[in-house]
């Protein structure tokens, strides 16, 4: 639905490219039908062409049920849908911040560790397929670090009770503890560890992943707002997500991004963590 608006309001794919700072391919993925954008790119150019509250709300309708395609995530097959979506949301991204509180997070995880944590998981429809296919699944992400265009930018903090959980043995955790140090010398990617002396923390009772998206600061009113969701969220495909701005934090529903947010003043929102 999104071809016919942007026909009227008779901008050009230069034009969207530039204004919503996207790649030239997302916004042929858009007007082709071929692939899922990620929403934040699909909201901004609603914005763009001017589209109507009703246009929008049908059009996310239309987001939320359509299939990622297999072409445009290698493994599909072996993938939930909603993780599917998470990551073309990932291969969109320029930012990704990551905290892990049990596991090292996927993008830094060397293939033996991989293929000794997918022997372990049984959360996929088909566990089988996805023990053969975890690694090279793994692989593809971490590629988005060293691709030309955007090398995509890591942040990622993990809990010390990650680097001493032991998974496959002492020879993988040495060669995955490598990995670690390895990737803290690259200037794109930077790597921080929270100690048991940090003791307990707001977010220490899960994982959570953050996408940093350069088109969705410039989309709005110029201010650049980062939404926090958990990457538990990827396999259930529910969560709200959380954006925590000076003296304020903002909740939103992740299915129902256009709808506005909840705001908190900072010492509500404490209160109401502490309670949890």
């Amino acid at each position: 639905m999104t071809e016919p608006l942007i026909e009227q309001s008779g901008l050009q794919v230069d034009d969207l490219v530039r204004q919503v700072r996207c790649p030239r391919p997302t916004i042929f993925r858009l007007l082709s039908g071929d692939a899922l954008p990620g929403w934040p790119v699909v909201l901004a150019v609603l914005g763009l062409v001017g589209a109507t509250d009703e246009q929008r709300t049908q059009a996310l309708t239309l987001w939320e049920i359509a299939d990622v395609p297999t072409s445009a995530v290698s493994f599909a097959k072996a993938l939930p849908v909603a993780y599917r979506r998470f990551r073309l949301d990932e291969m969109e991204a320029d930012v990704e911040r990551t905290l892990d509180t049990a596991v090292i997070p996927g993008m830094l995880q060397t293939r033996p560790y991989t293929e000794a944590l997918a022997l372990r998981n049984h959360i996929r429809d088909n566990p089988e397929e996805w023990n053969k296919a975890a690694p090279a699944e793994r692989h593809e992400r971490q590629a988005l670090r060293s691709r030309e265009d955007r090398p995509l930018r890591l942040v990622s903090l993990i809990d010390e009770s990650a680097l001493r959980r032991v998974v496959g043995g002492s020879a993988v955790m040495v060669e995955q503890l490598d990995r670690l140090l390895a990737a803290g010398r690259d200037h794109a990617t930077t790597v921080r560890v929270i100690p048991f002396s940090a003791g307990p923390y707001p977010a220490s009772a899960g994982s959570m992943t953050l996408f940093y998206y350069d088109g969705e600061r410039s989309a709005g009113s110029g201010n650049s707002v980062e939404w926090r969701k958990s990457s538990r969220s990827a396999s259930q495909d529910q969560c709200v997500e959380v954006s925590v701005a000076p003296g304020e934090t903002r909740v939103r529903d992740t299915k129902a991004r256009d709808r506005g947010a909840l705001r908190f003043d900072a010492a509500a929102f404490r209160a109401f963590l502490t309670r949890l």
